[in-house]
């Protein structure tokens, strides 16, 4: 239903100002001391952006839906967690400077099964049953999207040199913004699903498990000159 706009009152300017205000142990990293980043990524705009209600409740509010979600049903979110914890299984053992081989893409073969079953033991995953039902569907098409990708890494390495640079890279990046009146330095942050050397030219590879569209990976240059709500954007956009 219609909605009165969030005005910015004293409070909630006071509580942007302090996020941006965190005191951190390790400036240039950008983390507090429990190795949290703090900053400004993709979904963090685009949150901000597109759904401004939902960035004042999870961010001001502290409300979050994944807390909140109590059901045991895998959703398009979580088999996307899945498929990304078991893409990183399967290329660990050579994620810092190791190419990838027929050798590496047979084993990997191999352990798809268990690359599932380790990704089904991350946090969000442990305790949704997935023997039976939706969530076994759901299981065996992460399985199938892991199959069809090696036969797409099998693939390019008939006529490519593949080597991984990085696998879950954080990055950090400090930038200046003149905020108030006042030159702050905020950190811009995300992290690559993975990095690699493909015949000498250097790859920023994001997995999709989900459907999209070519019109949501659009760039307005206009859209990045100010962060305008009246203005939305795909934050597959904002990732690129």
């Amino acid at each position: 239903m219609p909605m009165d706009q969030l005005k910015k009152e004293s409070l909630e300017l006071e509580k942007i100002k302090a996020y941006f205000d965190q005191r951190l142990s390790d400036w240039e990293v950008g983390k507090t001391n429990d190795g949290r980043l703090v900053g400004i990524s993709p979904s963090f705009i685009s949150s901000y952006k597109n759904y401004p209600f939902d960035f004042y409740l999870q961010r001001f509010l502290g409300f979050s839906q994944e807390e909140n979600d109590i059901t045991d049903h895998l959703d398009a979110r979580l088999v996307g967690v899945l498929f990304h914890e078991a893409v990183d299984f399967l290329y660990r053992p050579i994620s810092q400077g190791g190419k990838i081989t027929v050798e590496h893409i047979n084993w990997m073969k191999e352990q798809v099964d268990a690359a599932l079953k380790h990704g089904l033991a991350v946090k969000e995953l442990e305790y949704r049953p997935t023997s039976h039902g939706r969530n076994h569907l759901l299981v065996n098409l992460a399985k199938i999207y892991l199959n069809q990708w090696l036969s797409f890494e099998e693939k390019r390495i008939t006529s490519s040199s593949i080597q991984i640079v990085g696998i879950e890279e954080e990055f950090v990046f400090p930038a200046q913004f003149n905020i108030w009146g006042e030159m702050k330095t905020i950190h811009l942050l995300g992290k690559f699903d993975r990095i690699e050397m493909e015949s000498g030219v250097l790859r920023i590879i994001d997995y999709k498990s989900g459907s999209f569209k070519d019109k949501d990976l659009k760039l307005n240059p206009m859209q990045f000159e100010a962060i305008d709500p009246e203005m939305p954007i795909s934050s597959k956009a904002y990732q690129l």
